[in-house]
């Protein structure tokens, strides 16, 4: 797919370097498959990861992804895609990261669907039943690609019911695959298309299917858009001025304890050092002169880490007045790293 319009300079950036947007991020991830061009490309994923049949899918609908709320107090739940067929509910999301707590939400996107049904008065032998497939930038479960769950006994060969599913698909494991060289199936490369950002390698994945050639066409026409490259672009530096500020709270909160435990030591040390002697002092004497290396080391390591932290973020070009806020350094110490 070749684009004649004048690209705009971030857009170009990508081009010049063979990259397009990555679908990892939920704002490419919702426009590729919200595309009707791309209907076909989302079948052919639901299909390869699912007991779904394209039959059963041919009157896939898109629904609102918003989930209804019930109190006033509620959280609004929001699911990245909602899909709808004759006798199911498919829930997609694109998880760029893991964190504690995030399996459980998605689950309970599931299960809030299924009350919802309840509610508009179907009884249990007509409510439809709920798959939510995870994309997972992340290696969490052992085995392979695709990870299913349902509700099953403890020995996991009685199925309780039928109506919750909820799949995995290993990103990671599904990249290093395909670089180990290693041959794909036809679905893990319709997966693939999702983890991949480099235009040669999209290119020779999708190879003459016509809708994986879509999906990759989205991608090209998404990194092309100059709107959408900016709010692309910007969602990425809130994530990198994010994980920067993290680190450094969780480095600044490790001196802080290592500072308290080293003082506290000290004192212990000492009160034990006058009531069990001379002797015993030079012992505590000793312990005290390797706490006291340690804690240089541990200082002079954090002030490296530091330096590390700032010139990434002047590459990312921040603002310095953000890094000083951030830091709590100087601009001029700032200039000079």
């Amino acid at each position: 797919m070749m684009y004649t319009k004048k690209l705009s300079e971030a857009s170009k950036r990508y081009f010049d370097q063979g990259l397009v947007v990555s679908a990892t991020e939920d704002i490419v991830f919702k426009n590729l498959l919200n595309d009707p061009k791309c209907r076909g490309y989302l079948i052919d994923l639901i299909c390869g990861i699912t007991d779904l049949s394209k039959d059963q899918l041919k009157n896939l609908k898109i629904e609102n992804n918003e989930h209804p709320i019930e109190h006033v107090n509620e959280k609004k739940m929001i699911s990245d895609m909602i899909v709808s067929i004759n006798d199911h509910i498919l829930i997609l999301e694109m998880n760029q990261t893991y964190y504690d707590g995030l399996v459980e939400r998605n689950r309970d996107y599931g299960i809030t669907s299924s009350h919802q049904q309840l509610k508009r008065g179907e009884s249990y032998n007509q409510r439809k039943k709920i798959y939510v497939i995870n994309f997972d930038n992340f290696s969490k479960y052992h085995g392979g690609i695709i990870t299913e769950f349902a509700m099953r006994d403890k020995t996991g060969e009685i199925l309780e019911t039928d109506q919750y599913k909820s799949y995995h698909i290993d990103l990671v494991k599904l990249k290093e695959k395909y670089y180990n060289g290693d041959e794909l199936k036809a679905y893990e490369k319709k997966l693939l298309i999702l983890k991949i950002d480099q235009l040669k390698e999209l290119e020779k994945i999708s190879g003459d299917d016509m809708n994986m050639k879509q999906a990759k066409d989205k991608l090209v026409e998404l990194t092309s858009n100059e709107e959408f490259i900016g709010l692309y672009d910007l969602e990425l530096h809130r994530k990198l001025e994010a994980a920067a500020i993290k680190e450094y709270v969780e480095k600044t909160s490790r001196e802080q304890g290592l500072k308290k435990g080293l003082e506290e030591g000290r004192t212990k040390g000492l009160e034990e050092g006058r009531k069990e002697g001379r002797k015993e002092g030079r012992k505590e004497g000793r312990k005290e002169g390797r706490k006291e290396g340690r804690k240089e080391g541990l200082i002079e390591g954090s002030k490296e880490k530091e330096r590390e932290i700032v010139h990434k973020m002047k590459q990312e070009h921040m603002d310095l007045v953000m890094i000083s806020k951030i830091t709590g350094l100087s601009i001029e110490e700032i200039e000079s790293i």
